[in-house]
């Protein structure tokens, strides 16, 4: 773990305290937010259109019921157009179009996000694409932790933070975890220490396994995208055909993988056990040593309060 990650770490825990006191939206006049434009959409009753329409709009209308699985799996970021929906779109791109014309549509895909005010996530991917793209189409030699910076602290003063907060916060969070990582392993140690924080602040509690479920089914959600994309907005509405059997499909393998981990009880968690879980990624030895004493002194203050019970017993007697 470096530094770059550990000052990710803290500024989203500040801005996570401030956000989770207006968790409940009780200080309204404090989101000052951007006029938006209303989009047409059709009316969902199936599970498989209420997906698409989530997926590719941020428009949730799921039942509790239907959404709880996507909750507890650490995966409602699914239903929030972001880098994962933008990564192969613009990965495409890059290989159909020349630089010039792949900056051209990433800078029309922003003034478009910007101007409609819908999507908040996506216009921050946008930007951070596009300050990528300058610096390397203008010779700069920019490091991707750099250009993150620069286009949160745009973002921040352009009204993003302002219009939505939270969403704010989560961006800066798991992008951070994401561009401060040096491997695939370190980036899913951050997006994992990074889920236990979040639990921290708005559950108090986390099921250990389902960050992990979590991490996987988005890695491979950047691979299935497109064929919802195109199911959604091509598929559908053009042909009037569509390809629902591949989204309940995917519908089912969530509900299945969020049986598999309520088999797993969930604990409550505390600022030292994430304190520890990183300070296990920093040194191990040491975290080994420091969990050992703990454990020693616990057993020690079990142990004399067994005597001290047993006292009480005997006296009772």
């Amino acid at each position: 773990m470096n530094r770059k990650y550990l000052i990710i770490l803290l500024i989203s825990s500040v801005l996570l305290s401030l956000e989770s006191k207006r968790f409940n939206y009780s200080n309204k006049s404090f989101y000052k937010r951007r006029p938006q434009i209303k989009i047409s959409l059709p009316s969902c009753k199936s599970i498989e259109c209420k997906l698409e329409l989530a997926i590719n709009t941020g428009i949730k209308k799921f039942r509790k019921d239907e959404i709880k699985p996507y909750k507890d799996l650490h995966l409602l970021h699914l239903f929030t157009p972001s880098g994962l929906h933008l990564i192969p779109i613009s990965f495409f791109a890059k290989f159909v179009l020349n630089r010039y014309f792949h900056l051209l549509f990433i800078l029309g895909g922003y003034l478009i996000l910007f101007g409609s005010n819908n999507l908040m996530s996506l216009e921050r991917i946008f930007s951070l694409k596009l300050f990528y793209l300058l610096g390397k189409n203008m010779n700069f030699n920019f490091s991707i932790i750099s250009v993150f910076i620069v286009a949160m602290i745009f973002n921040f003063l352009s009204g993003n933070y302002q219009t939505s907060p939270l969403s704010f916060t989560f961006s800066f969070l798991f992008l951070g975890s994401v561009v401060s990582g040096n491997s695939f392993k370190e980036v899913s140690k951050n997006l994992y220490t990074s889920n236990l924080l979040v639990a921290y602040f708005f559950t108090g509690s986390v099921n250990f396994i389902s960050p992990f479920i979590g991490i996987l089914v988005s890695s491979v959600f950047t691979f299935l995208y497109p064929f919802i994309f195109i199911n959604f907005w091509i598929l559908r509405r053009l042909f009037r055909y569509d390809l629902d059997f591949f989204i309940r499909f995917f519908h089912l393998t969530i509900e299945k993988l969020h049986l598999f981990s309520s088999h797993i009880n969930s604990v409550e968690l505390s600022i030292g056990m994430i304190l520890l879980s990183l300070l296990i990624r920093i040194n191990k030895k040491a975290s080994l040593l420091l969990l050992l004493v703990c454990l020693d002194l616990n057993q020690g203050s079990f142990q004399s309060m067994s005597k001290e019970y047993y006292k009480r017993v005997e006296i009772s007697r």
